[in-house]
């Protein structure tokens, strides 16, 4: 049985009178371990489809199903604890609070989770020193470049220890050198065992994933497996 399986997932929004599918019939098994990029011009459906798979935006109609869990069955506190428990979430602008250090920043899905504040900072710390941040720690992010930001982004996913992460054009803000990195650093959390789905438009970065996936008009055109 696959780890991820979408069915005929529809996402409809009302545009000038009109119903747009954003998201038009998808199906698509994602087995635990792997590593797919999400392809498609501005307006494909790529985001649209990343955050359903998150339980962020709930689908027309279909259904998406992770390990047996049946997301949209959901009552919204037990939606809200799959994610903590499932999702690390990795974004084109961060979404980092400025004026919180990189530490209470990653320390953030810890709060809600029952850990101590020892067990939250071990955390903490022991993915930051991973990404090579454990000097920065007490820096304003708003004081990091763009590839610490990302970088610290990157660890507050981490900090559950989800089993998926979920990033949206993680690149989409950083050089060519820096956002090479940022891939590899997915690459190695792949071969930790994580699952990665990215939405990307750069060609550049999808070749780090051993399935791609083509969206256009909302639709799925492509599935290439074992491409890495």
């Amino acid at each position: 049985m696959s780890f991820i399986e979408i069915k005929n997932i529809v996402k409809e929004y009302q545009s000038g009178g009109e119903k747009v599918k954003a998201v038009n019939n998808i199906s698509l098994e994602i087995q635990q371990g792997d590593f797919v990029s999400v392809m498609g011009q501005s307006g494909s459906g790529k985001s649209t489809l990343l955050a359903m798979l998150g339980g962020l935006s709930h689908p027309t109609s279909g259904s998406v199903v992770t390990d047996d869990i049946d997301l949209f069955t959901l009552s919204s506190e037990s939606l809200a604890n799959f994610r903590r428990e499932y999702l690390g979430f990795v974004f084109q602008s961060y979404q980092l609070i400025p004026y919180l250090t990189v530490l209470e920043n990653t320390l953030l899905p810890l709060v809600p989770g029952g850990y101590s504040k020892k067990e939250q900072r071990d955390k903490a710390f022991s993915i930051l020193d991973k990404l090579h941040l454990i000097g920065k720690t007490k820096r304003l992010t708003d004081e990091l470049s763009g590839g610490e930001q990302q970088r610290v982004a990157i660890a507050r996913a981490l900090v559950n220890d989800p089993l998926i992460i979920l990033a949206d054009e993680p690149t989409g803000n950083l050089d060519s050198m820096i956002s090479e990195e940022i891939m590899r650093i997915f690459t190695d959390l792949n071969n930790d065992g994580k699952t990665i789905i990215v939405v990307t438009h750069n060609e550049e970065m999808e070749r780090f994933a051993n399935r791609r996936i083509y969206l256009k008009d909302g639709k799925m055109e492509e599935v290439y497996n074992g491409c890495s």
